[in-house]
């Protein structure tokens, strides 16, 4: 009898009855409080109309059964991850596997729970599997290109293909590298360690903090044919000393800028690796970075920024939600020069010790126009005579450090001759830059 009317409720479930579903599963537990497809069911029809808590008990004793399959395992780890019991939403995914090693949707999820946790390279290899186990899997596939998307954005791509900067990485660590010991701080791709390999360094040595990235470096320095010269190990290169890479180095080269100049660490990276790796006399590359712009305005570009009337109405309290810098590449978007560059703050990567700092800059106004805010990017001064700077430039090919816009609280009004006075601070980490009260003609 209870077969029979387990038989009914799965029927009136495939069939969306969900309401007499539910009563049949109940009546075949009320006799069977064990029986593991009952529980199961009726703990997904709960789950699936939000009900979870509830869903959670069956499904736990579903999953308590001797025979408990790895699907009533891997629903039982969807509910317990929904409702934040990540630790046995993970056991419960694991069981699943440990049923049945091939089970991709058991790996998907898993995936998913890494990746919240931040523990991307596990989540790569769960989503993988998943792809791997079943091919036409998309939503495995979509959650393996967010995880990838994780360990190095797309603005990497645009790097790897600015042939200017290539150009200039490449002229400068040729004047210097040959017959010389070489340090790459970041090897993302392995691209400046390669170069170094190929002007005829004796010795690469490249870090990389993300172990997932360092895997796939190791990959290409083998298929390019440098895997002989160029060793890379893991880990931030602060964390190493000189006698764990070998010894000193004779020359350093890095590329870890961001956008905003400072926000990778650039002073701390360089602080150490002059203290502890350079050897004395030894070249570091770039030896010099400094962040210039120009004041700028445009329609266009207020709207993006600013906010005050819209369909005839007063929004002017929401600006205050408005983000003091915006990232965006320049070179495409449309804007108006209202002076001419300037150097906004500098550093010598050489030097030993760079302080938190504030400090005034004046920027004359060139053009009349509405000024939005300041405009910048990156000037890095790689040797005596080589120079990659990313102003923008409707004849660029694409964006790699995109530009920064220092956003002004509001529109200011300016005519050629005035003079807009500045704060350029920076905490080591980042830069902000403020009006300093009003401007002067």
């Amino acid at each position: 009898m209870t077969d029979e009317i387990f038989h009914q409720a799965v029927a009136r479930h495939g069939a969306g009855d969900f309401a007499t579903a539910v009563s049949l599963y109940q009546k075949v537990l009320a006799a069977d409080p064990q029986h593991a497809e009952a529980n199961h069911l009726l703990g997904m029809i709960l789950a699936q109309h939000g009900q979870m808590a509830k869903a959670r008990t069956f499904l736990a004793a579903a999953t308590a059964a001797g025979d408990a399959t790895p699907e009533m395992h891997n629903n039982y780890g969807v509910t317990l991850h929904g409702l934040g019991e990540i630790a046995a939403a993970a056991e419960a995914f694991m069981k699943a596997l440990t049923i049945r090693p091939e089970y991709a949707e058991a790996f998907n999820n898993l995936g998913s729970l890494y990746k919240e946790a931040g523990r991307t390279r596990e989540a790569v290899m769960a989503f993988r599997r998943a792809v791997e186990l079943q091919p036409d899997y998309t939503v495995a596939a979509e959650n393996l290109r967010a995880a990838y998307g994780d360990v190095v954005p797309s603005w990497h791509f645009a790097m790897m293909n600015d042939a200017p900067r290539n150009a200039a990485y490449e002229r400068a660590l040729a004047r210097v590298v040959k017959g010389k010991r070489v340090l790459d701080i970041g090897t993302g791709a392995g691209l400046l360690a390669m170069m170094a390999a190929r002007a005829g360094a004796k010795e690469v040595v490249t870090c990389e903090m993300v172990d997932l990235v360092a895997d796939h470096a190791r990959e290409i320095i083998l298929r390019n044919g440098y895997a002989d010269k160029v060793r890379i190990v893991g880990g931030a290169s602060t964390t190493f000393t000189a006698e764990d890479l070998g010894g000193r180095f004779d020359v350093i080269v890095t590329e870890t800028f961001s956008s905003g100049l400072m926000g990778e660490g650039i002073l701390a990276t360089m602080e150490h690796a002059n203290a502890a790796l350079l050897a004395p006399g030894g070249v570091v590359i770039p030896r010099a970075a400094s962040a210039r712009g120009y004041l700028i305005g445009g329609r266009s570009l207020r709207d993006k920024l600013h906010v005050d009337r819209a369909a005839g109405f007063d929004l002017t309290p929401f600006a205050a939600f408005a983000p003091a810098k915006v990232g965006l590449c320049l070179d495409h978007e449309p804007h108006e020069i209202l002076s001419r560059d300037v150097e906004l703050i500098g550093f010598d990567l050489v030097q030993q010790a760079v302080l938190a700092a504030a400090a005034p800059v004046s920027i004359t106004a060139t053009a009349a126009g509405e000024c939005v805010g300041v405009a910048q990017w990156l000037r890095l001064q790689l040797d005596a005579d080589t120079v990659y700077e990313n102003r923008p430039s409707p004849q660029a090919s694409g964006a790699t450090w995109v530009h920064i816009v220092y956003r002004f609280p509001a529109p200011v009004a300016v005519k050629a001759g005035d003079v807009v006075k500045l704060i350029v601070r920076h905490d080591r980490k980042q830069i902000s830059i403020d009006l300093a009260g009003s401007f002067s003609a």
